[in-house]
């Protein structure tokens, strides 16, 4: 099948500029080397990129800087218990201000909180190895369940006045010289190293670490840990992981068990006065979901930014660095605003135009909106989005002027393209360890010199480069396949329209067409793929990847369900793209 956005013939100067992004990178893609050095040395100046460092060192801090979004509050309900979402949307920071909000009263049902990051655990257990998948489904269950009581019983033995209490509770710990300051993840995982050396077995190590800790069995501590449940609710909040391996299946029957255990606390509660909240990346859930009943699914409750979100978080995030810093060059451009007005969209966006200008150019002869075309470059996720506000701030704080980028909006394209390698790593970096360490040149090896826009042969080809250069002992077609779509690298054009002739943005005839495509980290289900169906790279791949770039079709990232990002007839009544 003939691809229909290479039909067109290409003007001379087209083929000039894409030529001279072509040669502009080296050839040798193995050694990974792009234009635009990455830019990990930038300070972190809009907050720390893991969210539990962030809320650990500035509590305070991090409370006056959390937006609160639709997926908080519905999450902060008895009604959802399963948070998705991808790697940097924002799930730690959630689960940090839920915690915060019971702890300080905010929300009233719950007497007692409790977080938990099973990441350690899991990375343990996929140690061993596994012969009957359903029979360790149950123990893993029976396992995870020792590990909250645990914690809770922790807690219960300390007493509300910080002392220890004695009975059969606190008799049951020390036995087990588990102290206040016992992490019970740690010596879970010293116990399951200690059992690695003798058995590699999974469901032996369990229930040998089951038989050492389980008290369910002793009818004193049993009794005590019941009845002082019964004047408490405990809401326990478990962070999973926050990187997926694709080469590691056993860590989706981990998480699976978790899932199914937050659910079984979730239909006791009103008899055992726990629940159990639990965060997993989106990446994992298409695959733990299997099988899971609708009335569970409904329980669950995906981390969706839109565009108004990202406004507002970054109005929120900038305005709280430079009222907190001695930049005294940016004052006069925060007197009159204080931090809750950006709550109001119109407002953060005003605030956020202070700094940098409505509109810029594009590597193309073509004129964006500044901030669409910001978040155009990246997957949506705040982590993504911080980095590149970073670049900018950067620049503009050793210029010592906030409206740097007004007297230089030519540059703006170039800023955005210095964070292109590290965003992409990102989006990779849960793969890595599959590959061997080798991910990100097995995946240049596939997108690199290729047409934004492919045909299922065409892609299937791409494919074969990264298999003949790397072999399929390391990573095979459809793994790499997988990668490049569960990613975010890779997606489909869903929507097409045609833009009108006259538009001013287009006198030069550039752009023919808008092609609105679907990814599947903007979506909860994975992306299906017919044989007519045309695989697009995300605009963040172009430069890093010197990709050939049809101009006659400008792509813009958009989830389907996405109602205010009509975009085809935003950028006819508003000869503006966004």
């Amino acid at each position: 099948m003939q691809n229909k956005y290479a039909d067109k013939k290409s003007s001379a100067e087209r083929e000039r500029q894409r030529e001279e992004l072509r040669t502009s990178y080296r050839e040798d893609f193995r050694q990974c080397k792009q234009v635009f050095p990455p830019i990990n040395a930038i300070e972190e100046y809009l907050g720390e990129l893991d969210a539990d460092i962030e809320w650990g060192n500035d509590k305070d801090g991090a409370i006056k800087r959390f937006l609160d979004t639709e997926a908080y509050q519905k999450f902060s309900s008895d009604k959802y218990i399963v948070l998705i979402g991808r790697t940097g949307t924002g799930k730690s920071s959630i689960l940090n201000r839920f915690s915060y909000a019971v702890k300080s009263g905010e929300i009233k049902k719950y007497q007692t909180v409790i977080n938990i990051r099973f990441e350690q655990l899991f990375a343990t257990l996929t140690m061993f190895h596994v012969e009957h998948e359903t029979a360790i489904h149950y123990l893993l269950r029976d396992f995870i369940d020792i590990i909250v009581k645990l914690f809770i019983v922790q807690e219960l033995v300390r007493g509300a006045d910080g002392t220890q209490e004695s009975g059969e509770l606190s008799n049951f710990l020390e036995d087990r010289a588990i102290t206040d300051g016992t992490d019970i993840i740690g010596r879970m995982c010293g116990e399951l190293h200690n059992i690695h050396r003798t058995n590699s077995q999974m469901d032996a190590a369990i229930m040998e670490v089951k038989n050492m800790y389980s008290f369910k069995e002793i009818a004193p501590v049993q009794k005590e840990f019941l009845s002082a449940l019964k004047d408490k609710n405990i809401v326990v909040l478990a962070d999973s992981m926050d990187y997926y391996d694709v080469g590691r299946k056993k860590e989706i029957m981990i998480v699976k068990a978790l899932v199914e255990k937050a659910f079984d606390y979730c239909n006791s509660f009103s008899e055992n006065h726990i629940l159990m909240k639990i965060a997993i990346p989106s990446e994992i859930y298409t695959h733990v979901i299997v099988g899971v009943a609708d009335k569970k699914q409904n329980k669950v409750i995906a981390i969706e930014w839109r565009y108004k979100d990202i406004i507002r978080m970054l109005a929120i995030k900038i305005f709280y660095f430079f009222r907190h810093s001695d930049y005294e060059f940016a004052y006069e451009f925060l007197e009159k605003y204080k931090l809750t007005d950006f709550y109001d969209y119109n407002k953060a966006l005003d605030f956020l135009h202070l700094m940098l200008p409505q509109n810029c150019c594009a590597s193309i002869p073509l004129c964006f909106e500044t901030l669409p075309y910001c978040i155009r470059h990246t997957q949506k996720k705040p982590r993504q989005i911080i980095k590149i506000f970073n670049s900018f701030i950067d620049k503009i704080c050793s210029e010592k002027d906030f409206r740097f980028f007004h007297r230089n909006s030519d540059t703006i394209c170039d800023f955005i393209h210095k964070t292109q390698g590290d965003i992409i790593k990102d989006a990779l970096n849960m793969y890595n360890n599959s590959a061997g360490g080798k991910i990100l040149p097995i995946v240049t090896s596939v997108l690199k010199n290729k047409r934004n826009f492919m045909t299922e042969r065409e892609f299937k080809n791409a494919l074969k480069d990264g298999a003949s250069v790397f072999g399929p002992e390391q990573m095979n077609e459809s793994d790499v396949e997988q990668i490049l779509i569960e990613s975010g690298m890779v997606g489909q054009v869903y929507q097409e329209g045609y833009v009108e002739r006259g538009n001013d943005l287009f006198q030069n005839n550039h752009v023919l067409k808008v092609c609105i495509a679907a990814f599947e980290y903007q979506i909860k289900d994975t992306l299906s793929f017919g044989r007519n169906d045309i695989y697009v790279l995300h605009p963040m791949c172009y430069e890093y990847f010197a990709n050939i770039i049809d101009y006659n079709a400008l792509v813009y990232p958009t989830p389907a369900d996405d109602a205010d990002d009509n975009v085809i007839e935003k950028i006819n009544s508003a000869n503006s793209i966004f």
